[in-house]
């Protein structure tokens, strides 16, 4: 499958200033939201930069002539490759599953992204926002707060 970069919410964050930061060369563009995103074709002002700015970052390559250029520059860099995953408009929790004794999983209430478990909900302005454009669950444990997963960040719907 060929990567198409308008799949990557965070590489789409980082060129729209949302979330993170995007650098633009003549024929490449380097993109900084959780991961670098390298975009374009390679070139030595776009090297400088991953050499001085992101040497020990995971990389993930856009276009095939950066993971071509990236594997012969860096042998010894892992490349990284992402995969498109359908947006998740409600987290729905698995009726059919054990789960072990004293443990419970709930959807993400507002009580428990108030507390924004393991930095969870933090790219949302509030709750409403979260649930609105957003979707979690929270596993508890004696009253704790345990476990976590969510939505990382929502744009344009």
């Amino acid at each position: 499958m060929k990567l198409n970069p308008e799949m990557f919410l965070l590489y789409q964050a980082a060129r729209k200033g949302v979330y993170g930061e995007c650098r633009r060369f003549g024929r490449s563009c380097i993109a900084d939201a959780l991961f670098v995103f390298l975009d374009g074709e390679p070139e030595p002002e776009a090297d400088a930069v991953l050499d001085t700015r992101y040497p020990a970052r995971p990389w993930v390559c856009l276009t095939e002539s950066w993971e071509d250029h990236i594997r012969e520059r860096y042998p010894r860099a892992t490349v990284y490759r992402r995969t498109l995953m359908k947006p998740a408009k409600a987290f729905r929790i698995p009726e059919d599953r054990a789960i072990p004794a004293g443990f419970r999983i709930t959807p993400m209430d507002e009580a428990a992204f108030d507390r924004h478990p393991f930095s969870h909900g933090l790219h949302y302005p509030g709750y409403a926002a979260f649930q609105a454009e957003g979707s979690g669950a929270v596993a508890w444990l004696d009253g704790e707060i345990v476990a976590s997963a969510s939505s990382f960040l929502s744009m344009d719907g």
